[in-house]
């Protein structure tokens, strides 16, 4: 997938406090970031906003804990992986829960502002122009990798983050990043090279 937006500002810490509008433009900086955090631990795309958009709402609730000599970005990613970690485990306990054979043949109701993969198409949400939605052997490729590495990967990959930037947002040593991004870059190349679809790697290097 080609490198879309990155935040327009440093993920490294500053020295002004944050209120609600500063809060509110410095998490639309980050969104993306926050997005692929989200998608790391849910391999979801349209859950990962969801739950991007309930960690705006927490982070603004606790902004008074926000020390603004610390990583804005690496604060809230973790209220984002707290929240997706709540949700999988929701998720987990309701693919164990008895279903109703009916209810399998109605999908859910269609989300507005969605195209057919699920993309929020708002200016938010919305690719850079020219990048390609991840197709569905990608997605499975992805789901096959441990969160952290998949993580790495797609801050890399997604968003173009040097490692220093990755490191500082997961709370991880840099060299651990990049070892990261390497392996399951490795992992996702033989897993899609292995795959009977003719759809190739949908752009993920």
């Amino acid at each position: 997938m080609g490198a879309v937006d990155r935040p327009n500002s440093s993920i490294a810490p500053s020295t002004a406090r944050l209120d609600g509008e500063a809060f509110a433009r410095t998490y639309q900086q980050h969104w993306r970031m926050l997005w692929c955090a989200a998608v790391a631990v849910l391999g979801d795309r349209v859950l990962a906003q969801d739950v991007v958009q309930q960690a705006a709402v927490v982070g603004l609730q606790r902004l008074d804990q926000f020390d603004p000599s610390t990583s804005f970005a690496a604060w809230m990613i973790q209220i984002v992986r707290n929240i997706a970690l709540n949700e999988s485990r929701k998720r987990t306990r309701r693919r164990t829960a008895a279903v109703d054979p009916v209810s399998l043949d109605s999908g859910p109701a269609s989300r507005s502002g969605q195209d057919e993969h699920g993309w929020v198409l708002t200016g938010r949400g919305q690719l850079a122009e020219g990048a390609e939605p991840f197709d569905d052997e990608l997605m499975r490729a992805l789901g096959e990798l441990d969160e952290m590495p998949r993580g790495c990967l797609l801050l890399r990959v997604v968003l173009d983050m040097p490692y220093r930037d990755i490191s500082l947002a997961l709370n991880i040593p840099e060299g651990t990043a990049a070892s990261h991004v390497h392996r399951a870059r490795a992992a996702l190349r033989r897993s899609l090279r292995s795959s009977p679809s003719p759809s190739g790697n949908g752009g993920m290097p």
